[in-house]
């Protein structure tokens, strides 16, 4: 099983905040790559990429 693909959004490269966030979270899942982990478990932070692709709320919820 793979990762998917965390999309990035206009609203990302006006929010300086949001951007840094967004780009740590690539580098964590990037890091997660390179290590075996579990069907399980990649299965679960695909859910929370799939969240976080599909976020439609304001900049200030998806930070929390």
């Amino acid at each position: 099983m793979s990762f998917l693909q965390l999309k990035s959004k206009p609203t990302y490269k006006n929010n300086q905040e949001l951007r840094k966030k967004f780009v740590e979270f690539k580098k964590l899942i990037t890091a997660i790559k390179k290590k075996e982990i579990p069907t399980e478990m990649i299965a679960e932070i695909n859910i929370e990429i799939e969240l976080i692709n599909n976020f439609e709320e304001d900049e200030a919820a998806l930070l929390k």
